[in-house]
């Protein structure tokens, strides 16, 4: 099954470490392959995750919008049975559902599709899109209490340039 992670984006997050190491190694940006450097920092994203969880998720890809005004950058992931059986446990967790709820209702600004996560777990036993979204949550709510995001200056990722002709 493949998730999609909110990790927090290359748009104001993520893409000020990578602008950092691309400044203290004096390169260039404008010779910055921004589109495989970024790949390359995602894979590295996941790997960290792995290694902070416990986990074995596989990177697939990064799934950008066309438009930051609604949502930013995700990494989609493959799940194996194990880390789903881990992830699904964690399900019924009442602190996932105090983080998870409020993101699945409609406010100012938002109309959700769900009425809650309660709503969305309900929904999710006869729905593949909706499980994956579920576990995704789970994943993204690992991320948030885990702190992983806390120790991402360390991630050991390439700056990958344009190749010359």
């Amino acid at each position: 099954m493949e998730i999609a992670i909110n990790f927090g984006g290359f748009y104001g997050f993520h893409d000020e470490y990578i602008e950092d190491k691309i400044e203290a190694m004096d390169f260039d940006r404008d010779y910055v392959d921004f589109n495989k450097t970024n790949k390359d920092y995602a894979k590295a994203w996941i790997d960290h995750f792995n290694n902070e969880g416990g986990t074995d998720l596989k990177f697939v890809e990064i799934d950008s919008p066309r438009f930051y005004n609604f949502t930013t950058d995700k990494v989609i992931a493959e799940v194996n049975e194990n880390d789903l059986y881990t992830f699904h446990e964690m399900i019924s967790i009442e602190e996932f559902h105090e983080w998870a709820d409020p993101q699945l209702r409609s406010r100012d600004g938002f109309s959700s599709f769900y009425n809650g996560v309660q709503d969305l777990i309900e929904k999710s036993m006869n729905d593949d899109k909706d499980y994956a979204l579920l576990i995704g949550m789970v994943v993204d709510w690992q991320t948030e209490v885990g702190n992983i995001n806390d120790d991402i200056y360390e991630l050991e990722y390439e700056i990958i340039k344009y190749k010359r002709k």
